[in-house]
């Protein structure tokens, strides 16, 4: 009798489709981050885990996000190349999807950005395609053979070029406070937790202006997008609080392709103190809107910023961002420089 189980004796068309399709179905998530998403199609609750790690958020972010697609690169190449083990790899990566897509659930989220910003899937829809293919999966036991198995090193480097493509396909621009503009790529991480107690002009967002910023008048800036409810809510907050008695300067977030239904930022501030600008197109932001800092005069100090989730916890009850007084303290000591 033959000490090799029944299943190794020759193909399994089961334990066959079902890497297939585990497999190509990551692989299609992971190529569309790679080519058309960015950091934005990050769930949330992996962006908060990171993004006070190290001193530069947009490095953490954006480090997130090649490592989260190399992870997924390299999970199909084992899968495909050894499936009789890249098959717990598989099993692996899908209960972390399905982890993550229960929290989407949870959270009310409306796309969970598994295949990058051209392409909009509920949590809910996704949770069940990738519980489909984790059962097919171990229902058809691809541990138990019937499949193929190409030597060992062979999964091993095309897992490593895998893990080494989102590095070197890197559509991430690069800015320079106070220089020339961004690079010509696809995305760019803002980072406005370095803008309070600076300069406007020494900020990252001011190359991305489609205005100089020495046109616009210090006095409360706001960031938002129009299709963003939250920041409906914080315009409209603001509009019903305008005392028109400072300038307010709204810089609208491109949202390129956006559908004119999806607009919800129809109540803003209005007058002849609002001067309204937009980030410039032919890049995508990542930035958590609606976001507004208080510029001070007359040097266009940045005395206050208030980030997404301050905004929408309403912790200080403000329509409008108040100055910091130690950041105003300090900046005063050191003569206005």
């Amino acid at each position: 009798m033959s000490d090799a189980p029944h299943e190794d004796r020759g193909v399994r068309p089961l334990a066959v489709v079902a890497v297939v399709l585990a497999a190509a179905w990551i692989l299609i998530g992971a190529g569309y981050k790679l080519f058309a998403g960015t950091p934005n199609d990050l769930p949330s609750v992996l962006v908060d885990a990171v993004k006070d790690v190290g001193p530069s958020r947009a490095a953490a972010i954006g480090t997130l996000y090649r490592v989260a697609i190399g992870i997924e690169l390299a999970v199909v190449a084992f899968a495909l190349l050894r499936p009789r083990f890249g098959w717990a790899l598989l099993v692996l990566q899908y209960l972390a999807f399905l982890g993550v897509l229960g929290v989407l659930i949870g959270q009310g989220v409306e796309s969970c950005g598994c295949m990058g910003s051209t392409v909009s899937i509920a949590p809910g829809v996704m949770a069940i395609v990738d519980g489909t293919l984790l059962l097919l999966v171990l229902v058809a036991r691809p541990w138990r053979g019937g499949t193929w198995s190409a030597p060992i090193a062979v999964p091993v480097l095309v897992a490593a070029v895998a893990l080494a493509l989102p590095w070197v396909y890197d559509r991430q621009a690069t800015t320079v406070p106070g220089g020339g503009g961004p690079a010509a790529r696809n995305y760019v991480v803002l980072e406005p937790e370095t803008w309070a107690g600076r300069a406007v002009y020494d900020c990252d967002f001011v190359n991305h202006l489609d205005t100089s910023w020495d046109l616009l008048m210090p006095g409360t800036w706001v960031f938002y997008r129009e299709s963003c409810p939250h920041c409906a809510d914080h315009l409209a907050a603001m509009r019903a609080s305008d005392l028109q008695s400072e300038p307010i300067v709204l810089i609208r977030v491109p949202e390129p392709g956006l559908d004119p239904r999806s607009v919800v930022t129809n109540l803003k501030p209005t007058g002849d103190h609002v001067t309204e600008i937009d980030l410039r197109d032919g890049i995508e932001y990542v930035l958590e809107t609606p976001l507004d800092l208080r510029v001070e005069f007359p040097d266009y100090f940045v005395s206050r910023v208030r980030e997404a989730d301050e905004i929408e916890a309403g912790t200080d009850g403000q329509a409008f961002p108040q100055p910091d007084p130690e950041l105003l303290r300090r900046h005063s000591s050191a003569g206005g420089e």
